[in-house]
């Protein structure tokens, strides 16, 4: 059987991941952009101030950036996905 990894790529600085998943619920209607997650990003990286080498360090995926409606009490997620190399969030 062949490798599905080559052994040879830099893929334990990547181990373990993990992802934190933040959950919001609204407590008002919203209707965000489709595919806003560089909305987001961009309201994260405000909130989060100066952090060094933010663009390679933080990522985020946001699994319902296609959803444009939202109600008090629906809920919205996004997650963190960390890796060994990232020590604050």
């Amino acid at each position: 059987m062949a490798e599905i990894i080559d052994p040879s790529l830099p893929l334990t600085d990547l181990l373990p991941i993990r992802s934190a998943v933040v959950t919001l619920e609204c407590l008002e209607a919203g209707r965000p952009h489709f595919f806003h997650q560089a909305a987001l990003t961009a309201y994260l990286r405000f909130l989060l101030g100066e952090v060094p080498d933010y663009h390679t360090k933080i990522r985020i995926d946001c699994p319902e950036s296609g959803r444009v409606s939202y109600q008090p009490g629906d809920f919205y997620r996004y997650a963190y996905p960390v890796n060994s190399g990232i020590h604050y969030m």
